[in-house]
């Protein structure tokens, strides 16, 4: 779903309009609670609005941004709930996203904990263009090799991230798993290749796509017109 005629106004309009949703989805859980699947899709689409139009949001939000950091650093996993208003911080600072900060979305990717290796997944699909792959890479074949959940995750970004699959291939091929982990290593990447690299990035387009629905709820709530008036007489 593509977001056409989109201009300064109706996008930063737009993404203050789901941070304060989320911020309100925020209020809504109970206190053992520290997110869910709406508040997590929420974040995603403003990293997914945010990276898209940096040039267009640069400056603007910043008073939500301050209040959805506040909020994130208020529960038991703010050193990883800060993380993805961090990003957006850099976006609507300076355009781009800190090289700090994306570095600890990269370490994510391999954290012990599958639950943060599985959130960070989607938080880097959603900025992926940012990521260095001389880092990602190894990290990521590594989790075939030695992680239990999220692996099917890892094959996916490592999809997104190679568009020419025998790039991806001969990288597979080459990379040498930790010890003990060799057989484990070489079956999996023999039934994601059987699969097809690419199978294993549905879910993350599917993810995207949610978002992309929310980005638009959000336009359409907007008093702003998304296409300009025609200037035809």
């Amino acid at each position: 779903m593509s977001l056409p005629g989109l201009n300064p106004t109706l996008a930063s309009v737009a993404l203050a309009t789901l941070m304060r949703q989320w911020l309100e989805a925020m209020g809504t859980l109970p206190e053992s609670q520290t997110s869910n699947q709406a508040t997590d899709r929420l974040i995603l689409a403003v990293l997914l609005l945010a990276q898209e139009n940096a040039d267009l949001v640069r400056g603007t939000c910043r008073e939500e941004l301050d209040q959805c950091l506040m909020v994130a650093r208020s529960g038991s996993w703010a050193v990883y709930d800060e993380i993805p208003w961090l990003v957006l911080q850099g976006y609507l600072t300076t355009g781009k996203a800190a090289s700090t900060i994306i570095s600890r979305v990269e370490g994510m990717l391999g954290h012990d904990s599958s639950g943060a290796r599985e959130w960070f997944h989607y938080v880097a699909w959603m900025i992926r263009s940012e990521l260095d792959l001389s880092i990602v890479r190894p990290m990521l074949l590594q989790n075939l090799a030695d992680k239990l959940g999220a692996v099917e995750l890892s094959a996916g970004l490592l999809a997104a991230l190679h568009p020419e699959k025998n790039v991806l291939d001969e990288a597979a091929d080459i990379f040498h798993p930790p010890e003990g982990f060799l057989s484990q290593y070489q079956s999996r990447v023999e039934q994601v290749r059987d699969q097809q690299w690419n199978f294993y990035a549905l879910t993350f387009w599917l993810a995207d796509n949610l978002c992309r629905k929310l980005i638009w709820d959000a336009v359409k709530s907007t008093d702003v017109r998304v296409l300009p008036p025609s200037t035809n007489t």
